[in-house]
């Protein structure tokens, strides 16, 4: 999607579905629709407006463990959130403990993008448009959410920033 030849470690790859889920948060975001971006949702976000990818973390040299996705394992790391971004809004806290697994990650941030939270590696593990309510995380919300209050938070916000859009 983006003109890089696809890395060996690549996987799953459905031409299809990247079509439909780009073209989805195209219009989500010229809809002004409030949009929660989770795992492989930034990286889709991220190509979407024009951005490219790191295919395959494990290549990177002194790159943190970020979990292996085939294989099913997650790892913990610390994220370090903007205190300006609308994360950090819906969070609350500069610093949060995340359950990740992913092999990919963002590189060249798309057009109208800001990064919004990293690992202590430099990886960029949060963005948001610059209009509207769009927030990416490359982390798992959902697995740590039950025990978490701040990664709860998170989808506390993006329902508080749904129930206040116009209908």
């Amino acid at each position: 999607r983006y003109g890089a030849e696809p890395h060996s470690a690549l996987y799953g790859i459905d031409a299809r579905r990247d079509a439909t889920e780009i073209a989805l948060v195209q219009t989500a975001d010229r809809m002004g629709m409030p949009t929660l971006a989770i795992c492989r949702g930034p990286q889709l976000v991220n190509v979407a407006f024009g951005g490219t990818l790191i295919q395959h973390l494990p290549d990177q040299p002194d790159m943190l463990e970020h979990g292996a996705p085939a294989d099913g394992e997650a790892t913990m790391h610390d994220v370090k959130v903007a205190e300006s971004s609308r994360l950090f809004g819906a969070v609350g806290e500069a610093t949060l403990r995340c359950e990740s697994h992913h092999h990919q990650g963002l590189d060249r941030l798309g057009d109208g993008l800001a990064p919004t939270a990293w690992t202590g590696d430099g990886l960029v593990e949060g963005i948001e448009r610059e209009h509207g309510w769009l927030v990416g995380v490359q982390w798992h919300p959902e697995r740590t959410a039950e025990s978490d209050p701040a990664q709860q938070a998170l989808f506390d916000g993006f329902a508080q920033e749904v129930r206040a859009r116009p209908a």
